[in-house]
């Protein structure tokens, strides 16, 4: 995995509270940006046997 920067980290506020630093599972297109209070899912990219992470991508356009 290269890693590029800049590089967008996402704040994500589950239903019950818990907070998550990730990143999104795709990029957002140039000239976009992600919107807070969007509604997002989430992915798991495994990274090895035994470790996955968890990324998010939204769920509609806002």
């Amino acid at each position: 995995m290269a890693q590029q920067l800049p590089y967008t980290v996402l704040l994500v506020e589950m239903d019950d509270g818990v907070c998550l630093y990730s990143n999104p599972a795709q990029e957002y297109p140039e000239g976009t940006q992600p919107v807070i209070g969007q509604a997002v899912g989430a992915t798991f990219e495994k990274v090895s046997d035994a470790l996955a992470l968890v990324r998010f991508s939204p769920l509609s356009n806002p």
